[in-house]
């Protein structure tokens, strides 16, 4: 069984370290900077609020100035995977806009250089 100062001494251990703290952080910052959001909607409307409620709804509130990482990877994943490579709304349509672009520059450079 591996002790810990053998785990730390693994230079994995340190970017797994440093991913979860900025994970963390994030966290964090969303509940913040949403939260009062959340309230200042809230009290707009007139109802009254709990922590309990403004905890919840600034991790799934539609449209965050912060979102949460898990926000982020769902529309990760639904503009790879859920939308056709030739929608506007497909994050791999507008990759392949990009590095054709990026090839064209590329390329136009290479033969002006000769």
């Amino acid at each position: 069984m591996t002790t810990l100062k053998q785990l730390t001494n693994k230079q994995w251990f340190a970017v797994l370290v440093l991913v979860i703290a900025i994970i963390i952080i994030w966290y964090i910052a969303a509940l913040l900077m949403n939260g009062n959001q959340m309230i200042n909607m809230l009290e707009r409307t007139g109802q009254s609020w709990s922590y309990t409620q403004i905890f919840e709804g600034a991790y799934s509130i539609q449209r965050p100035p912060l979102p949460v990482p898990h926000q982020v990877a769902y529309e990760l994943y639904d503009s790879i995977f859920n939308n056709a490579i030739t929608s506007k709304r497909s994050l791999l349509y507008h990759t392949q806009i990009t590095l054709n672009t990026t090839l064209l520059a590329f390329f136009s450079v290479q033969c002006w250089a000769f």
